[in-house]
């Protein structure tokens, strides 16, 4: 583990992609690393620094994978801290969890060897820190929650009204990270 920590203890927010790349497997064969070969435009999404990143997308474009990698990369690289992940229904929370989530988690040999005592549908320990994955259609899922970032997949099917109770969960940390990213709905 310290190994694969110093892969992302340079400063370098560039480092995520990479780390990715060498640390995460393809969701089909456990022996192929991922891979963003016809997915280069997710590269500089990753690797963004900024505290606050929209991006609207088309269906089937691998970003909501390529965002749980990144979570899942972020956790890593900062100990100790907790991102939610939000999707809009319950239902979307268990299928998700269970298809994506748990694919990444599973087939990467870095992530097993690290602590993962807490493992369910709406809460994966990743080391000493968690991601958190919540429906939004209520806002007693965003309750009594303290966070260091927020990826909210398919922004446009949440209730509008329950963002900034998300956004307020970040507040006591010193990251502040956000991710938006949806399929444009009419």
């Amino acid at each position: 583990f310290e190994e694969d920590q110093s892969l992302l203890d340079d400063g370098d927010s560039s480092i995520l992609s990479n780390w990715i790349l060498v640390h995460t497997r393809h969701p089909k064969d456990d022996a192929e690393r991922f891979s963003l070969n016809g997915r280069e435009y997710c590269i500089p999404i990753i690797n963004d620094p900024a505290k606050h990143v929209a991006v609207k997308k088309g269906a089937q474009t691998s970003i909501s994978e390529i965002m749980v990698r990144e979570s899942v990369a972020r956790l890593i690289k900062y100990p100790s801290t907790k991102c939610l992940y939000a999707l809009p229904t319950y239902d979307d929370v268990q299928f998700f969890s269970d298809t994506r989530i748990a694919t990444v988690l599973e087939k990467s040999p870095t992530i097993q060897r690290l602590n993962r005592k807490k493992d369910n549908q709406s809460m994966k320990q990743i080391g000493d820190s968690f991601l958190i994955i919540r429906g939004g259609a209520e806002y007693r899922h965003a309750q009594m929650l303290d966070i260091d970032w927020l990826c909210i997949d398919e922004y446009d099917r949440h209730k509008e009204s329950l963002i900034p109770s998300f956004q307020e969960r970040m507040s006591g940390s010193r990251y502040q990270f956000q991710r938006d990213f949806s399929t444009p709905s009419v």
